[in-house]
């Protein structure tokens, strides 16, 4: 090949590009007024969420397609010929897997955000992050195997150098895998569920955020965050005050005069709570007696106005004045 065809051939590859990322740029726009034009048109948004998801990938595809086709008009370019079409078979396989991944991750964001409350279809939606990360690796892998052996390269060396890299990797992050061990563990079994208040170890009663990959997130009674990792998580002794059902019964202990009248305060609070009250005496000293009031809340969320309301009724109580 002398130095003339060379710059003819060199020329062409780049004319080549420059026609190719053109002719992708314009079929891009013609297939997002299109795409747009449809989601406008129906009442879901889950076309918004597909559509928000594979717009990068759509792109780059149009980009590939449109150089492979483009190249199919230039003869002189021979073995360049064959190699462009080769890869470009090879990347275009490997970006629709990647195109699919995101449509199945788009579908389930949008069931865990909006779907639950819009479809007939109920799923546990603790489980949705798992599936969703699950699923993106698996179409991933395929994708990778099959535009590699588009191409000709042998996989067999590839995954033992794979094994050998995994293995140095899992030993050198075993942390690291129990976290993500313990997640999946805990999304599988589901002991708990989303807004489930949990009472831990340390006794720190808690609301359950959101299971992740390596970490569990939690919120405590004033709305702060907390974070666990999910192997320290799952070790604990952990009370569910949401299962079998959010009711539960919990109590409080008051001192009160030694003239207060608690059968008769037992009767006043049991006609506005829940389930009847139920008040015994713990303590019996020369000036106050110690009492301990049972009591029932439906839901966690009505504990602190519960315990505020029981409160408010013994301090306005005219024994609570009697000496």
């Amino acid at each position: 090949m002398d130095l003339t065809q060379t710059a003819i051939i060199t020329g062409e590859i780049i004319f080549l590009a420059i026609i190719g990322l053109a002719l992708g740029k314009i079929l891009h726009k013609a297939l997002t007024v299109v795409f747009k034009s449809i989601s406008h048109n129906t009442k879901t948004s889950l076309d918004d969420f597909i559509f928000q998801s594979i717009q990068g990938p759509l792109e780059v595809t149009t980009t590939v397609v449109s150089i492979y086709f483009t190249s199919t008009f230039f003869k002189e370019l021979g073995g360049i010929q064959t190699i462009i079409e080769a890869y470009s078979l090879s990347i275009t396989i490997l970006l629709a897997f990647y195109t699919l991944a995101e449509v199945v991750g788009a579908v389930l964001r949008w069931y865990y955000f909006e779907g639950k409350d819009k479809t007939k279809l109920k799923m546990d939606v603790t489980l949705l992050p798992f599936f969703r990360k699950f699923s993106r690796l698996l179409i991933m892998l395929i994708g990778v195997s099959s535009s590699l052996a588009v191409i000709g390269i042998d996989l067999t060396g590839l995954l033992a150098v794979t094994s050998v890299v995994a293995l140095i990797l899992g030993l050198a992050s075993q942390e690291t895998l129990a976290n993500i061990f313990a997640g999946m563990a805990l999304q599988l079994d589901r002991p708990f569920i989303y807004g489930d208040y949990l009472k831990l170890a340390s006794g720190e009663v808690v609301k359950l955020e959101k299971i992740g990959t390596r970490s569990t997130k939690l919120s405590d009674l004033n709305g702060n965050t907390m974070i666990l990792s999910n192997s320290e998580f799952a070790k604990q002794r952990i009370i569910n005050l949401s299962k079998p059902t959010n009711e539960f019964k919990t109590s409080i202990q008051v001192d009160v005069p030694l003239k207060f009248n608690y059968t008769k305060m037992e009767s006043e609070l049991s006609k506005q709570s829940y389930k009847p009250v139920k008040i015994t005496i713990e303590k019996i000293s020369k000036e106050y007696l110690t009492i301990n009031i049972s009591f029932w809340v439906q839901s966690f969320e009505e504990l602190a106005n519960e315990k505020a309301r029981i409160n408010q009724e013994i301090l306005h109580s005219p024994d609570f004045f009697k000496k």
